[in-house]
């Protein structure tokens, strides 16, 4: 349950902004895959601002019921099972044709590289496109704004560094 609104078995969360909390009953099993937000219009064909901060029910989607996913998995034996059905589902829809935006994925990967330290004027610079374009840009492509995901990033990285007593 998440509030007071029961969810379904397969569920696509958006990024969030906000705490959240989420509440199971027993005998559930929580599986949990992390995808970076440029990658949910390729594989699942959602933008990623219409999922932001909310969720969607995956059994919906035209490619969930032909791969037939939650019948698999509510009728697999393990853990194990349920997690082959779940990447045999993830790696065909990764094939599906989608041609990546080359500068979100550049963006992103100066982030993490940086860990959240780079100047976004500078990558704005970098990539040769106005502030107007590149706040589109991640609004298009992450559902939110490049600050705020700079600001992720940051806290990301913190974490790890506290988590391993690298601080």
């Amino acid at each position: 349950m998440k509030g007071n609104q029961t969810i379904g078995n397969l569920t696509l969360y958006g990024q969030t902004i906000q705490p959240d909390e989420l509440r199971f009953k027993d005998g559930f099993t929580f599986i949990a895959y992390f995808f970076f937000p440029h990658t949910i219009q390729k594989l699942f064909g959602i933008a990623p601002k219409e999922i932001t901060g909310s969720h969607l029910d995956l059994t919906l989607l035209p490619q969930t019921k032909k791969f037939d996913l939650q019948e698999q998995l509510l009728n697999s034996g393990s853990l194990e099972e349920s997690l082959v059905f779940i990447e045999k589902f993830i790696l065909k829809l990764s094939t599906q044709p989608f041609q990546d935006n080359d500068r979100i994925v550049f963006a992103i990967q100066e982030l993490k590289k940086t860990n959240g330290l780079i100047s976004l004027v500078d990558l704005q610079k970098d990539l040769s496109i106005t502030e107007r374009s590149f706040q589109r840009l991640f609004d298009t492509n992450i559902g939110i704004s490049p600050n705020l995901y700079r600001r992720i990033c940051q806290f990301q990285f913190a974490f790890q560094q506290v988590n391993q007593s690298n601080f």
